[in-house]
């Protein structure tokens, strides 16, 4: 099944496929759609948090991210700029209005990617909000940059 990208102009408020039609997007919501994101800074001395269409990282839980359609987020992937280092991992967990879910990932030693393709997070439109957190669990690796993907089909 073919994804399509998720608009960049979503603000929280709810999209309808009027609104995509509107601006000559046409996209069908009811397919999933990809989500991308960037964790500029992952410090292994402070957690950060980042969100889906992000490109900053905060220290507290505020880049929550407001979904405007229910479905369930799965397939997460993550790719850091440098390998964390020999017995040391960086831990990527999805979380869902400040708590952490089951969707997480780890990137362990020498390794720059891994992903969580058995777990999955669902989520409310105009109810719950995502963020995805970056910290370090083993070690103190060097601080990296992390791409991060994940699929999002809408109910």
């Amino acid at each position: 099944m073919p994804w399509t990208a998720l608009p960049t102009f979503i603000t929280g408020d709810l999209v309808t496929a009027a609104h995509l039609n509107t601006i000559g997007g046409n996209l069908d919501i009811a397919r999933p759609w990809m989500l991308f994101g960037e964790h500029p800074d992952c410090d292994p001395s402070t957690a950060r948090f980042t969100s889906f269409g992000a490109s900053t990282a905060q220290a507290s839980d505020v880049a929550r991210l407001p979904f405007p359609i229910s479905g369930v987020i799965d397939l997460l992937y993550a790719r850091s700029s440098a390998a964390p280092g020999s017995s040391e991992t960086f831990q990527v967990t999805v979380y869902r209005d400040g708590s952490s879910t089951a969707l997480t990932l780890d990137i362990d030693d020498t390794a720059q990617e891994n992903s969580d393709v058995s777990n999955s997070v669902s989520v409310t439109a105009g109810t719950n909000a995502i963020s995805v957190l970056c910290s370090a669990t083993n070690g103190t690796p060097a601080n990296t940059r992390l791409m991060l993907a994940a699929r999002f089909t809408p109910d």
